[in-house]
């Protein structure tokens, strides 16, 4: 499993950081008193175009709701709409799901 973001995890037994740059078959924690190893059971790999959970636990996944009035079609949809300083551009923003919504360089802009 790949963290792009930070290429690392933490041990969910000790807390220690584990380094995730090179993708292996399993992980083991490097804290000499902690014995935690990942098993496919134990790791998953968020990922939209992957299947069952994982793909259901990604931001890209189309996933109906409403926040403070607004309706959202996925999280990725309404973390992108929080960039934008524009409540109209925000709300349009919030409508996308999927890769519209991680692709999105919205160039909408409402004039007063």
């Amino acid at each position: 499993m790949s963290n792009l973001l930070t290429n690392s995890f933490f041990c969910p037994d000790c807390g220690q950081e584990i380094d995730c740059s090179i993708t292996r078959e399993h992980y083991s924690c490097t804290n000499v008193s902690c014995n935690w190893v990942s098993t496919p059971e134990n790791l998953i790999d968020i990922a939209y175009k992957g299947v069952g959970i994982s793909r259901v636990l990604s931001n890209l996944f189309p996933y109906d709701f409403n926040f403070s009035g607004v309706h959202c079609a996925s999280m990725e949809g309404f973390l992108r709409s929080l960039v934008e300083s524009y409540v109209e551009t925000q709300k349009e923003i919030c409508k996308l799901s999927g890769f519209n919504a991680y692709t999105t360089k919205f160039a909408l802009r409402v004039t007063c």
